[in-house]
This record gives C-alpha cells, structure tokens and sequence, in this order.
C-alpha cells in the first residue's frame, strides 16, 4: 500500500469518526428532551420541582454539604446560575445555609429534612421507568456508555482527567475538616433552564 493510499485511509476513518460522535451527540439530545417528558409526567406532589434543582439536590446528598461554587463546577454551570437555585430552594425550605470554617465568606450549603424527604419522593416517582430502562440494558452496556459520556462532558467543559481529580480530592479534604481554602476554576456558564437531564446520569 502507498503512502497516499494509508493518508487516505486514514482521513477517512476520521471523517467517519467524527460523523459517528455527532450521531451520537443527536441521540443524546433527543434523549436529554425525553428525560425531560418522562421526568414531568413521573413527578407527583413533593417530587414536582425543575430538573435543575433535582440536579443539585442531588449533589447535596451525594457530599452532605458544598460551597456554591463548587457546585457550580460539579454542573459545568457559572456560581450565579448556582446561587439562584439554592436561593430559590432555600425560600422552600429544601436546602439551608450555614457557616464555613474554611472560607467565611462562601457559606456551605446542605439538605434540609424537608429536602431530603422531597429528594425521596422524587427518586421514588422515578424507580419504575429506570427499573424497566435497566431490565433492558447489561451492566457492562450501561457502564460504557456512561464513561464514554462522562468524558464527552469531561472534554467540552475544558477539563482534563487530572484537573478533575484533583478538585475531588480536594472537596474531601474540605468534607474532612481542612482549613484549606477552595476556589474552584469558574466554568462556563449555561443557562439555569430546564435544559439539564432530570436525573444526575453523569
């Protein structure tokens, strides 16, 4: 095989590559607008709040408590989005403020009972779908496809697997009582819409 013919092979294959990723970016945005049907049909009661706010629910009970901005860089979503959520969640009871010793001027944020309980319920309208979505699914299939999105995210918003790893490292030494200040690189804004999935897949 010439050398013309092994750089046409291989544009090529890049060129199929990337038409595979941008097939595969389609079928995550059609599937991120049928979460979003899904997620409005399911809710009930308690369970009824934006896909947004569930988002950082969330987030709250996976690390019992965080600053604003680190849960902006969690959502790939700017601190002022972030801070009009937790102000609107607070107004509700779901979420409170309360001191930071390691930084005084950026409050820690954690779930309320009444946050925990809404969070519940709203796992709870969703059990049945995702129960029946798995049935049909291997553990392996959804474990790979998962990764590969978590990258995809990982990727647009700009951060490498090591910057990444060392913010987590950091949010637990944080959770574990360091003096240790955090100040997470502002990401890049987005909207505080319902534009997010209903569930935190990634």
């Amino acid at each position: 095989m010439t050398t013309t013919q092994v750089l046409n092979n291989s544009a090529r294959t890049i060129g199929k590559s990337s038409q595979d990723l941008g097939n595969l970016l389609a079928e995550v945005s059609a599937l991120a607008v049928r979460l979003r049907q899904k997620a409005k049909v399911s809710s009930k009661g308690d369970a009824d709040f934006p896909a947004a706010e569930h988002a950082v629910l969330e987030i709250l009970d996976r690390q019992s408590q965080a600053t604003v901005p680190e849960i902006a860089w969690e959502r790939s979503t700017s601190r002022q989005n972030i801070q009009i959520l937790i102000d609107r969640l607070a107004r509700e009871s779901l979420v409170e403020l309360v001191g930071n010793p390691a930084h005084k001027r950026s409050a820690l944020v954690r779930l309320t009972a009444q946050g925990k309980e809404a969070l519940t319920a709203a796992r709870r309208s969703q059990n049945d779908w995702l129960e029946e979505l798995s049935s049909a699914l291997s553990g392996s299939e959804i474990g790979a496809a998962a990764s590969v999105l978590r990258r995809i995210h990982r990727l647009l918003s700009g951060v490498s697997e090591r910057v990444a790893c060392v913010e987590n490292v950091t949010v637990e030494k944080r959770n574990e009582g360091s003096s240790s200040p955090i100040a997470p690189t502002e990401p890049i804004e987005h909207s505080t819409e319902e534009e997010e999935f209903p569930l935190h897949l990634l």
